[in-house]
């Protein structure tokens, strides 16, 4: 039952394959400006490129994201691991390399790749939630925490991310610390409001607060008597 909840309640789109299609997009666009910027910096200044642009991207490395995008990962993971050897320091071919990794459910990889595209230059902010939806999935909650410090200071989707560490302190079981990230969550975005508060139930059912856990099952409810989660909550 659970893990039922967790799965529907994973919350806000950012998971959702429209949003998936807009940061590839926006990736894609950030290099494309990237690469017409620097020919008109080479063209006024001898050739010189600038210094502190981000990288274009290779053919490799756009070679990948389109079978990616075709939805051929195992041949997205091929090319990008090629691409990746050519240019080890890409945080878009480790993330998109993530990715792709993801959806073949190695999961292991594909936290080492989000790893690097959180750290390298320039950081992929996308890449440290997924590492953080991978951190959960392979039960690695100190680091993930870790990442949760990096995440919260330097403001990087906060919805998502104070969604993601209720997630983290559920699973190490203090629920009540994870109560309050999710209160967090539906403070900052409220497209998180009814799947924290879904988990804030769940939350104190574990602590045995039964009476509060139905108060905010009821609350689930009624913030949208058709979805999934409502039916769940019921």
């Amino acid at each position: 039952i659970e893990n039922y909840a967790e799965e529907k309640s994973t919350g806000a789109d950012f998971d959702s394959p429209e949003m998936e299609d807009h940061r590839t997009e926006f990736l894609l666009a950030q290099s494309d400006k990237t690469e017409k910027e620097a020919e008109a910096s080479s063209g006024s200044s001898g050739g010189e490129s600038n210094p502190g642009s981000a990288p274009r991207l290779s053919p490799e490395i756009r070679e990948g994201i389109a079978q990616y995008r075709e939805e051929n990962y195992e041949e997205a993971v091929e090319i990008l691991t090629e691409a990746k050897k050519l240019e080890p320091e890409s945080s878009v071919a480790s993330f998109f390399l993530g990715m792709a990794y993801k959806q073949i459910m190695d999961y292991p990889k594909a936290f080492e790749n989000f790893k690097d595209a959180s750290t390298n230059t320039p950081r992929i902010k996308e890449a440290l939630i997924e590492l953080l939806a991978m951190a959960l999935q392979l039960q690695k909650f100190q680091e993930g925490k870790e990442w949760v410090a990096v995440a919260e200071r330097e403001n990087i989707f906060p919805g998502k991310t104070a969604f993601l560490k209720g997630q983290l302190l559920n699973r190490e079981g203090l629920y009540m610390e994870a109560a309050e990230a999710f209160e967090q969550a539906k403070l900052i975005d409220p497209a998180n409001s009814q799947a924290a508060e879904l988990q804030i139930a769940l939350c104190y059912m574990k602590e045995k607060k039964f009476e509060e856990a139905k108060k905010r099952m009821d609350a689930t409810v009624l913030m949208d008597p058709q979805s999934d989660l409502a039916g769940y909550a019921r």
